[in-house]
């Protein structure tokens, strides 16, 4: 009789809001334990104790809470670690702002279980992007986010993890070139099994259609910054993926000018953001 996987749900949080409590029930029911890393920091959040009961009452529920904004890749990283300890068979990540349908684990779990002679480093459910699938209901990718992302724990065993370094942006696409250049594929599977808000997104049709994401000014910082390390690190690994990312440190500035408000406070953080890349200065920023 074969055993059934455990599989541990990974859910990061910031300025947590009520709703994380719906899905933490919800992901509880496909996981055999759920870990809730909050990036607040124990200063500035009173979330568990205003639900203190909701924590207490489910021993397979884990709250785990930051000693102070440490960034998204810490805090994915150290629940990951607690799943290591968990004895997890596969780990799935979400971020709070995610939803997810009630059988994401079970699907993800199928396409193991169907697939298993696949170098498949990791997997996710569609968000309903209008793209092409191959008859086989999958196709291949280059990176997925961390948000949905479902993998073996034997594969994060063999990389190192997230780079606590870079914080928060360019994380997922740190992780995907380590998978990929370790020898497996990322796949994204044709159903739709969530949706993933980014900032406050606006499509703007011009001759050419333009994406603005409207992140808080700050944010502008470590996507021009990360995108430097990362082309260092992955240019042998996928050329035309970190040239695309290293334009960043002239797009987003574009961006910023033409489309975003707060224009001024936007370059700023755009050009400290290049000069500390340039220097190799990492971390969370202290302004």
């Amino acid at each position: 009789m074969e055993l059934i996987p455990s599989v541990v749900g990974i859910l990061t949080t910031f300025n947590p809001s009520q709703d994380l409590l719906d899905k933490i029930t919800l992901l509880s029911k496909q996981c055999s334990h759920v870990i809730v890393v909050d990036d607040t920091g124990m200063k500035n959040s009173s979330f568990y104790n205003a639900h203190e009961f909701f924590f207490t009452e489910y021993s397979d529920i884990h709250y785990l809470e930051n000693e102070c904004n440490k960034g998204i890749a810490f805090s994915l990283n150290r629940g990951v670690k607690l799943a290591f300890d968990l004895k997890a068979d596969f780990i799935v990540t979400f971020d709070d702002d995610t939803h997810f349908c009630n059988d994401y684990v079970y699907r993800c779990l199928s396409f193991f279980s169907n697939n298993r002679s696949e170098p498949v480093g990791g997997i996710c459910l569609s968000r309903g992007e209008e793209f092409c699938f191959l008859d086989s209901g999958f196709r291949v990718k280059r990176t997925l986010i961390t948000s949905g992302f479902f993998c073996r724990a034997l594969v994060y065993e063999r990389l190192s993890l997230f780079p606590d370094e870079y914080f928060i942006d360019l994380v997922d696409f740190y992780l995907s070139l380590e998978i990929r250049s370790n020898g497996y594929k990322l796949v994204e599977l044709s159903d739709v099994g969530m949706i993933h808000m980014v900032g406050n997104m606006k499509i703007l049709h011009l001759p050419f259609t333009v994406n603005v994401f409207n992140h808080s000014p700050f944010r502008l910082y470590y996507q021009v910054r990360n995108s430097i390390p990362f082309f260092i690190r992955f240019w042998r690994i996928d050329f035309v993926l970190c040239a695309y990312i290293l334009l960043d440190i002239l797009r987003i500035p574009l961006k910023a000018i033409l489309f975003e408000d707060r224009k001024i406070s936007r370059i700023k953080y755009c050009f400290k953001g290049l000069w500390h890349g340039i220097k190799g200065r990492m971390g969370r920023l202290n302004d």
